[in-house]
């Protein structure tokens, strides 16, 4: 299993998620299906942007329980690995994968039980696998 289908089963529960294993269960199906089928709902595509088609895998966010400071930095984790892959694709900018990848390594430290599963690192180097 790769490291961002990990964590994205495994982020609801570190981020204190009621019905955290549902949530993650979506995860993996969605993680699965976006692979598998290049015309999935998950994939990218015009006229959406990327907050908002990753978004998705963020649902537990609604859930006032959920450690909000926790998810929104493993969602920036998630935007920067986003970037990054579009920019080892020859496709964006240095710069726009450059700020995000600088403010998360200044917080990393915050979320040692985030970066267990996925570290910053990681998400700069863009594996979308």
């Amino acid at each position: 299993m790769s490291r961002l289908k990990e964590f994205l089963i495994k982020i609801p529960a570190v981020c204190g998620a009621p019905n955290a294993e549902a949530w993650g269960k979506m995860n993996e199906l969605a993680f699965d299906h976006e692979k598998a089928n290049p015309d999935s709902v998950f994939a990218k595509r015009d006229g959406v942007s990327l907050e908002d088609r990753l978004f998705p895998a963020f649902g537990f966010l609604a859930h006032e329980d959920t450690n909000q400071d926790k998810a929104d930095f493993a969602f920036n984790l998630l935007v920067l690995t986003s970037l990054a892959h579009d920019l080892s694709k020859g496709s964006g900018d240095e710069d726009e994968v450059q700020g995000p990848y600088e403010e998360l390594s200044l917080d990393a430290h915050l979320y040692p039980d985030v970066e267990a599963l996925y570290t910053v690192q990681e998400a700069r180097a863009g594996q979308w696998a």
